[in-house]
């Protein structure tokens, strides 16, 4: 996921979240690796300015969520996934702050329950977040 596809992701997200008072504005990227073995690495690389009640807050959303997935012909759902390489941090001002709930739902792997089309070298993700559809788009390479 190149910057332009967070801006849509996190516009999902937005939208989602419409009436809860936070607006997250991305910059960065994130790799989903899929091995034929079942296997993933997600690994993100993004930096959110997170508007919430007039104070903004910085997470930084790096390292890496492992595990396994299984798809059928229209979904892919993680079996399991280890989080101990993910890293969320987030500031106030350069003061730590707790990043939230809602920050780590967000951070996590796109495959953990999402259907999916293919088409070329495109790989479109639709999870929920929030109880809505937030949409990823990977590209191959």
């Amino acid at each position: 996921m190149g910057q332009s596809e967070l801006e849509s992701f996190y516009a999902d997200v937005n939208g989602a979240l419409a009436g809860a008072g936070v607006t997250f504005t991305p910059q960065g990227s994130a790799t989903l690796a899929l091995g034929a073995d079942g296997a993933f690495t997600w690994t993100p690389a993004v930096q959110l300015d997170a508007a919430v009640s007039g104070t903004t807050i910085l997470v930084t959303i790096g390292g890496d969520i492992t595990g396994t997935y299984s798809a059928t012909a229209d979904r892919i759902t993680t079996a399991n996934q280890s989080t101990d390489g993910l890293q969320v941090s987030a500031t106030i001002n350069g003061a730590e702050t707790d990043a939230g709930t809602v920050t780590q739902e967000i951070a996590g792997a796109p495959v953990t329950d999402a259907s999916y089309t293919c088409a070329g070298d495109t790989l479109t993700l639709v999870s929920q977040i929030g109880g809505a559809p937030a949409t990823s788009v990977l590209h191959r390479g």
